[in-house]
């Protein structure tokens, strides 16, 4: 009886680590010096106060203004949400919907004064 439970141990630490191996867990880790350079990045937001689920008709307006430019600027949209709507009532929830461009934008900057 002994033999049979050391045999069954014997048989499940070896597929442990076998498939600890087939995951990759004895590889050792590469990493490469490649670097690229990104951004700079300018975010084209207007701020929201209110339900966050209510927030499509914002990035809308930010995006017809952008396409109004260049539409190839209105393509990354990117959300910023600062409360917790499981605790702040819905007409207290602040957000900001908006874009993210790369690149040179100063001719939209020289022609808008004001986003928001």
């Amino acid at each position: 009886m002994e033999t049979y439970i050391l045999v069954v141990f014997g048989l499940g630490v070896l597929f442990c680590f076998a498939g600890a191996w087939l995951l990759g867990a004895f590889t050792a880790a590469v990493f490469s010096n490649r670097t690229r350079k990104v951004g700079p990045w300018v975010y084209v937001h207007m701020p929201h106060l209110g339900a966050y689920h209510r927030i499509g008709p914002v990035f809308d307006g930010v995006r017809q203004l952008l396409q109004r430019h260049n539409p190839a600027w209105a393509r990354q949209a990117l959300g910023i949400y600062f409360d917790d709507s499981k605790v702040t009532p819905d007409r207290f929830c602040r957000s900001m919907a908006g874009f993210v461009i790369e690149g040179d934008v100063g001719d939209m900057v020289a022609s808008c004064t004001c986003l928001v």
